[in-house]
């Protein structure tokens, strides 16, 4: 039988936390994450700290340290454990190493483009209702 998207990527969740050291040891820090959930007006909000996210929002983000650096997305700059499965014609699914949810995924178009949203809001929903066991927004 074959698996839909859901079942796909999360067997590509579970393998990659135990075949890629960095993203188990780092999908293993959301056990120490903080959470509560408040209620403002007829709305619940949950809200999270998780203190070993700090190293990856350090980073620097200035134009020149950006173009310095080549893009973690693209194929030929990825570490070798880093797996992916193909969504549709023009993007793969990867794990983000990264994660601020227990099941965080990052899906790059296959060749390197600037990011903009524009023209994205249809594979944005296609996305969404193919992985529908996950929250999708774009970054």
């Amino acid at each position: 039988m074959k698996k839909n998207l859901n079942q796909q990527a999360d067997q590509l969740l579970t393998e990659q936390k135990r075949d890629w050291k960095q993203a188990g040891d780092n999908f293993a820090a959301l056990d120490h994450m903080l959470m509560r959930k408040i209620h403002i007006l007829r709305l619940f909000y949950i809200l999270q700290f998780n203190p070993e996210r700090i190293r990856s929002t350090k980073a620097n983000v200035d134009t020149a340290s950006i173009q310095a650096r080549p893009c973690f997305l693209c194929d030929k700059n990825r570490t070798s454990e880093q797996k992916s499965i193909p969504f549709g014609a023009r993007y793969e699914i990867l794990v983000n190493p990264f994660p601020i949810f227990k099941k965080h995924l990052t899906i790059p178009l296959l060749e390197h483009q600037p990011q903009k949203i524009k023209h994205r809001f249809v594979d944005l929903l296609e996305l969404s209702r193919e992985l529908d066991d996950y929250v999708v927004f774009y970054n």
